[in-house]
């Protein structure tokens, strides 16, 4: 199979953490929370949304770990009160004071998300976390930045420039490609694979800790103690109940075939222009 062209992806794609903004906010106001760290940063728009809460003084301080933070993330850390750890979340982690409430929106595979969890719980045991992207693709499906950086048996066979598509296990002819900006594990599912089933694994050896997710925008979670004093509180505010639960799924998967679907568009506009580059003797 020919690999399909990638082309430049629209805002329609409504992929960041910066979306569940409103319904994070509350928490983030909770005295409970006075620091925050943050696993994966990207552009940094949520990260700003942190910066101005430490600004005001709602959140004493906020750790960032970014392997490559952008310039917008290293202006931020200008403050002392936003500190940044450059490298490996699992690294930094390693060597990280506890926090109250954690966003993980890093390396969306299974062996960084459960060695995340690990080590943030025994740092503290009363830690929130916030965890993006458990739905489709990387909920059943790893996603890896560096497979190199990660040990051979946390690595399942993957490509840099494969499409995939819900409902769609393997490879796809058109869909979602990274165009090389990270690797994708060539099939969906199965044990030991995704974020999604990397939480639900912690759940399980882990006695005492709870989670609820909630199905749009590629799918955000929350892990907590079940004792947490903030415990009814997450559920009574941030759980839908069943039957917007059902709405919400319907959405997402509208939204979902909407989005891919003009991906296609693009990557068959793609192969258009360039069959009319070669037979005008042009090189595209």
């Amino acid at each position: 199979m020919t690999n399909p062209i990638p082309y430049q992806e629209t805002p329609a794609m409504l992929y960041s953490i910066t979306e569940f903004e409103p319904l994070l906010r509350p928490l983030l106001f909770k005295p409970q929370i006075r620091s925050v760290c943050e696993i994966g940063a990207e552009n940094g728009g949520f990260s700003e949304i942190l910066w101005h809460h430490v600004e005001v003084g709602i959140l004493s301080h906020t750790t960032i770990i970014e392997p490559e933070p952008k310039d917008k993330i290293i202006e931020l850390c200008q403050d002392p009160r936003m500190i940044l750890c450059e490298g490996p979340s699992l690294s930094a982690l390693a060597d990280l004071r506890s926090h109250d409430l954690y966003i993980l929106d890093g390396d969306h595979n299974y062996h960084t998300v459960l060695n995340e969890l690990r080590l943030i719980y025994a740092s503290n045991r009363h830690a929130i976390v916030i965890a993006h992207d458990v739905g489709w693709p990387c909920g059943r499906r790893d996603q890896y930045y560096s497979p190199s950086c990660l040990p051979a048996h946390a690595i399942r066979p993957h490509s840099f420039d494969i499409a995939i598509s819900p409902g769609q296990s393997g490879a796809a002819p058109h869909g979602m490609i990274s165009a090389g900006a990270y690797a994708t594990a060539l099939e969906e599912g199965g044990k030991e694979n995704g974020v999604l089933t990397a939480i639900e694994d912690f759940i399980t050896e882990r006695q005492g800790h709870t989670f609820f997710s909630i199905p749009i925008f590629h799918g955000l979670a929350v892990i907590h103690p079940a004792d947490h004093p903030l415990g009814s509180w997450l559920y009574e505010t941030m759980v839908p109940n069943p039957a917007w639960m059902q709405i919400l799924r319907r959405l997402e998967d509208n939204r979902l075939r909407n989005w891919l679907g003009l991906i296609e568009l693009g990557q068959r506009l793609a192969v258009v222009t360039q069959n009319m580059h070669r037979s005008n003797g042009e090189v595209p």
